[in-house]
């Protein structure tokens, strides 16, 4: 009796199959170097929507409107945008996930993100009253939340709709089914708290620490300065982390990068060493965006709720633990005890990308 070959018998049923019947590859289509270049471009404006509040302008109104209070006023504002986002990104999540049209399913929820930070970002510098101040900060908090969700959502997909349940869409995944993602998320919640407890709090201290004739100026140099070093970690943190297939030394760097910049700060209050702080920063922050996109890429648990998972992550690290700690730490003593508490919160961010067992 003659025996079929199995790789013939498997290519015959092939053939005798009908196309649709046939399995399809579940991995999306190469990008292109445009595509690339205009999602870059996109994020680079998400990252002035989130720095220039965070950095500046918040420091800048509370002090303005607020003087003998702009530590408080500041702490406040903060915290509101991270409780706007804490609660839109999930909901948010789920609604572009559901999104029908393949070419609004992300890119409409960052036209619209944009459009929706726009107007009330260009009028808040206007005001003088702080409850309209705090309203026109939630609707940039809104407007920053779609952006983000949808952006984070454009790295993982270029797949099929889900045709998935509501209820589905927001079920958690099991932390004892997945324990690698959640360890991600607690390490991106700590190193994000402490850069942001580190930076929020900048301009403050170049005028009350550091006395500097014009802290607007000193502070534009130091996000310059910031913005060179991510800009060139961001890129190559991304390339040799590829290279390699190793995400969790990146990550430990990148935490270990700032909070040495944050420890340097709390030892050296000084305008060399605050340079010196940017630069270290900027390389730890930029190395961190480029690798941490990529790690919790990577284990995410289910290729259907893309954009619920991502969601999840984007949202726990917006929990306002650094405006809390900041307000905590200064009330009752200074900036370099501030510095120390961010660099110890971002190194135990470092620490715990090595709980994940499943990815280098």
């Amino acid at each position: 009796m003659a025996t079929l070959d199995p790789a013939n018998a498997s290519r015959g049923m092939a053939e005798s199959l009908p196309k649709a019947a046939l399995p399809q590859s579940s991995q999306p289509a190469p990008v292109s170097r445009a595509w690339l270049w205009h999602f870059a471009l996109a994020w680079f404006g998400f990252w002035l929507l989130v720095m220039l509040p965070g950095q500046f302008m918040v420091a800048k109104i509370s002090a303005t409107v607020s003087p003998e209070n702009k530590v408080g006023v500041a702490s406040f504002l903060i915290a509101e945008t991270a409780i706007v986002i804490l609660l839109s990104v999930p909901v948010i999540g789920v609604l572009c996930d559901r999104t029908s049209s393949r070419f609004a399913r992300r890119r409409s929820w960052v036209l619209a993100g944009f459009a929706t930070a726009a107007v009330p970002f260009a009028l808040v510098g206007l005001q003088t009253n702080r409850v309209i101040i705090a309203l026109l900060v939630a609707v940039v908090a809104l407007g920053e939340a779609a952006v983000l969700v949808a952006l984070s959502a454009m790295i993982a997909d270029q797949v099929p709709v889900n045709r998935a349940s509501l209820r589905h869409a927001i079920t958690l995944p099991r932390p004892s089914g997945y324990p690698g993602y959640y360890w991600a998320m607690a390490s991106r919640v700590l190193i994000h708290a402490g850069n942001l407890v580190g930076t929020t709090y900048l301009f403050f201290f170049l005028s009350d620490v550091l006395g500097v004739k014009n802290p607007d100026d000193s502070l534009l140099i130091l996000i310059l300065i910031y913005l060179v070093a991510c800009g060139f970690t961001s890129w190559l943190g991304g390339v040799l982390s590829d290279r390699w297939r190793r995400r969790r030394i990146f990550i430990a760097l990148a935490a270990g990068l700032q909070g040495a910049a944050a420890l340097l700060l709390a030892a050296m209050p000084t305008w060399d060493a605050s340079m010196v702080a940017a630069v270290l920063l900027g390389l730890g922050f930029g190395m961190f965006l480029s690798v941490d996109q990529a790690l919790v890429t990577d284990l995410l648990p289910n290729p259907e709720t893309r954009g619920r998972d991502l969601g999840l992550v984007n949202t726990a690290q917006h929990i306002p633990i650094a405006p809390i700690v900041g307000w905590l730490v200064l009330s009752v003593a200074g900036y370099s005890s501030l510095y120390l508490v961010a660099a110890v919160i971002m190194l135990a961010g470092g620490l715990a990308v090595y709980r994940i067992k499943n990815v280098r």
